[in-house]
């Protein structure tokens, strides 16, 4: 009987140590897991502040591409460019071949549309102004032309493009 009592203390003094350490463990875990988060603040020392040097930075200016379309025609009552003969980089490029043409008698007032094209998006396709070189109704000299309803996206439309893929 004294090896059985022996015995029982031993396993049971055993098994009360792991039970014991089992549930201190366990405490351990549960008060750990109830603690909430900090929750994560920030402090006004933390807020990027802007140098004056990127204050100072002018904003770019949008790039306005011209292209020259040929006469449009006419599809029932819209009219339609076959072909872009050439392409502008920005309107410098485009006034020294507007200059080298014989334009119309109000030639201030066609650059001023076209520039006023290509500052207003409303005005211009994703940043493209399409004019052409012909004559207007009733006229016999060919000038420039701008046209808002001709601002659509032509480069993605069905139409030879040819002359401006080159730079």
């Amino acid at each position: 009987m004294a090896w059985g009592l022996l015995k029982s203390v031993a396993v049971g003094g055993t098994a009360t140590a792991a039970a014991g350490g089992g549930i201190a463990a366990s405490s351990m875990i549960s008060s750990n897991s109830k603690k909430e988060p900090s929750p994560i603040t920030k402090s006004s020392s933390s807020m990027e502040e802007v140098s004056p040097a990127q204050e100072s930075l002018p904003t770019p200016k949008p790039t306005c591409v011209i292209y020259e379309g040929d006469e449009p025609t006419s599809t029932g009552n819209t009219r339609v460019f076959k072909k872009l003969l050439k392409k502008f980089k920005d309107k410098e490029e485009f006034y020294a071949e507007f200059s080298s043409r014989p334009p119309h008698p109000d030639a201030s007032a066609t650059k001023n549309e076209i520039s006023n094209a290509c500052d207003s998006e409303g005005k211009n396709s994703n940043g493209n102004v399409y004019v052409w070189y012909g004559k207007l109704p009733n006229q016999n000299k060919k000038t420039w032309i701008y046209s808002q309803s001709m601002q659509q996206d032509w480069l993605n439309k069905n139409i030879d493009k040819s002359a401006t893929t080159t730079e």
